[in-house]
């Protein structure tokens, strides 16, 4: 059978699209500011798909931000604004990040539309809530690469 996943361009740029909560807080998502403003390859196109881009450092010529058009991801209009902006950003890669209400949307369709899913995980992923398990099992069915 033949692999159906969106394929990067012979030529121009691989795009990426980071699906995280917020961009203000913790590591992550200052890993994700940092990853975007120091990228300088043209190679690589990112661009973030966040619910809370307050605190947002990375200028719009580094990644597009893209916000969620609701602010609840375990809301229908949270899924469909996720989906329209991969429509809109036609991303070869999807790369869910945090937290389990943002990555399971983002693997599930980014699975559904043929695209690349990487899912990242801050640490050795623990169990101890209970969003771990269905958020690991979309994992295991929607992401190329954990």
């Amino acid at each position: 059978m033949a692999n159906t996943k969106s394929r990067p361009p012979s030529t121009g740029a691989v795009r990426i699209l980071h699906a995280v909560h917020s961009l203000t807080s913790g590591g992550a998502e200052r890993q994700l500011q940092l990853l975007c403003r120091a990228w300088d390859d043209p190679v690589i196109e990112n661009a973030i798909f966040c619910v809370n881009p307050a605190g947002n450092q990375v200028p719009s010529s580094k990644a597009r931000v893209f916000v969620a058009a609701r602010p609840d991801p375990c809301s229908i209009a949270y899924v469909r604004s996720l989906h329209g902006v991969i429509r809109a950003y036609d991303p070869h890669v999807i790369h869910a990040w945090l937290p389990a209400s943002v990555t399971i949307p983002a693997m599930a369709l980014g699975a559904l539309t043929g695209r690349r899913v990487v899912f990242s995980y801050r640490s050795r992923m623990r169990f101890h809530r209970p969003l771990s398990y269905p958020e690991f099992l979309a994992a295991l069915a929607c992401a190329d690469r954990i």
